[in-house]
């Protein structure tokens, strides 16, 4: 992988695109003093045992034009086959879990 100087890096494949850009993200705000880390190492899910109530929600309707906000790089590729593969086999720290909706890997 290339190096950035981006916070982060999140990829979607070229099919997911026009898909993102037409999609509106709602974003919770929770109070965080109930939750803790259900799976450390792992993909970090943070839990509750306590009924929740929002502190607010905000509107998001230009995700590609939040994650360059926050300081994230996003990247357009055909497959997400062969970052996923290059990643898995480095020390960076990733997240792939939502592979099923890709394009099934090249034979």
């Amino acid at each position: 992988m290339r190096s950035t100087w981006a916070d982060y890096v999140t990829a979607i494949e070229s099919a997911w695109f026009e898909r993102m850009r037409q999609e509106t993200l709602y974003l919770y705000h929770m109070p965080v003093e109930t939750f803790w880390l259900l799976d450390d190492p792992g993909p970090q899910h943070y839990v509750s045992r306590e009924a929740i109530v929002l502190t607010d929600v905000t509107v998001v309707d230009d995700l590609l034009g939040a994650l360059v906000e926050k300081g994230g790089e996003p990247r357009v590729t055909p497959s997400l086959w062969p970052l996923r593969d290059r990643v898995v086999n480095s020390t960076t720290q990733f997240s792939s879990y939502r592979m099923r909706n890709a394009h099934p890997p090249p034979e």
